[in-house]
């Protein structure tokens, strides 16, 4: 379901390979890859701490 949801948001195609740009800026990326998330699992992560702290992992799954 995850991946569905990955899909729509125009971060991951069918086959699940990354859908955006190669010259996206890393932190546009990875903030539309934590909006999905935050939506998915109704997770809330405080602006202040994602722009001023550095988050304890990022982990990405390729194939």
């Amino acid at each position: 379901m995850a991946n569905i949801t990955l899909i729509a948001a125009g971060i991951l195609t069918p086959d699940g390979a990354c859908a955006r740009p190669a010259d996206e800026p890393d932190a546009d990326r990875d903030r539309r890859t934590l909006a999905v998330v935050e939506r998915r699992f109704g997770l809330c992560l405080p602006r202040h701490l994602i722009a001023d702290t550095a988050l304890p992992a990022y982990v990405t799954c390729t194939r």
